[in-house]
């Protein structure tokens, strides 16, 4: 098995980096021109990630690294070589 993002556990952080920043779903739709605000929420749910030009610019917004932002199960994979 190859390393995923867990989405539920990115959702969370995201959530939390937008407290701690003071950002709401609509400040995130607004600056990162989104066509609406569901697409944050679903992101916050853990129904889906952001696409990468998206996850780089919410990266910028939130002052974080993509590794930072994401939550992987990359730790309890061993990969053989």
């Amino acid at each position: 098995m190859y390393p995923r993002v867990d989405k539920i556990e990115t959702g969370k952080r995201i959530r939390n980096l937008m407290k701690v920043r003071g950002l709401k779903p609509t400040d995130i739709q607004d600056k990162l021109s989104l066509c609406c605000v569901q697409t944050v929420y679903k992101w916050m749910r853990g129904e889906s990630i952001p696409s990468i030009d998206i996850l780089y610019s919410l990266c910028a917004l939130l002052r974080v690294n993509m590794d930072s932002l994401l939550v992987g199960n990359k730790e309890q994979i061993v990969l053989e070589i």
